[in-house]
């Protein structure tokens, strides 16, 4: 955390994206429109995701995303023009479940139309 501070970088954490007020993905579009005009490119480590959605990573989160938060995330991450990289970080196939790397290609597959949505 203080080295990304101190770097300039921010951090958003759960329960920011969790707040009543507004769905995951809206609150995900802003931290990305905080960054424009500049690139950037979105790291998500799925270990962030719920294990009961994500099972078989290496860190299974007791707390964390849904599986559709996710893939609003990554749909979201597509669709800003400043966005040109999405990594997905903790995945393994050989050790993980099925679900897990179903779960994986549909994201890169919401990513990528999320790209295909850009004006």
């Amino acid at each position: 955390v203080n080295y990304v501070k101190s770097m300039g970088g921010s951090l958003t954490w759960l329960s920011e994206l969790r707040r009543k007020d507004t769905e995951v993905k809206e609150k995900f579009e802003k931290v990305l429109k905080s960054f424009s005009p500049r690139s950037n490119f979105v790291s998500f480590d799925i270990d962030s995701i719920i294990s009961s959605d994500c099972p078989g990573v290496s860190c299974p989160a007791v707390i964390g995303l849904s599986s559709q938060e996710a893939l609003d995330i990554c749909m979201v991450s597509g669709k800003n023009i400043d966005t040109k990289l999405l990594d997905l970080s903790e995945f393994n196939a050989v050790v993980e479940e099925k679900r897990t790397s179903r779960l994986v290609a549909t994201m890169i597959y919401y990513f990528l139309m999320g790209v295909a949505c850009r004006a």
